[in-house]
This record gives C-alpha cells, sequence and structure tokens, in this order.
C-alpha cells in the first residue's frame, strides 16, 4: 500500500524567485520524489513571499 503525503513549497522572499528558487521548482522535484518512493501526494500547499 502505498503511504500518502502532502507538499508543502514556499519561497520566503522577492529574491528566492529571482534565483529560480520558485515554488513550481519546488513542487516538480518533490512530486518526482514521491513517485520514486512511493508516496501518493494527497494534497499540495505553496506560500510565496511569506517574510516581511
Amino acid at each position: 500500500m502505498d503511504k500518502t503525503a502532502v507538499i508543502y513549497a514556499r519561497t520566503s522572499s522577492t529574491g528566492a524567485v529571482i534565483n529560480k528558487q520558485n515554488t513550481t521548482l519546488q513542487v516538480a522535484d518533490l512530486t518526482s520524489y514521491a513517485a520514486h518512493n512511493n508516496l501518493s501526494i494527497v494534497e499540495v500547499y505553496e506560500e510565496h513571499i511569506s517574510g516581511a
């Protein structure tokens, strides 16, 4: 039986977007990781520019 997981991806500043550390890449990497480890993703949470 597959285990379930959620993805939580975030960027903490506007500079992260410039440096390509965006949530799209994080979600793609984590989705690939989940597939290779028999994890079923049940939800994806993304938080953008959470820092002040």
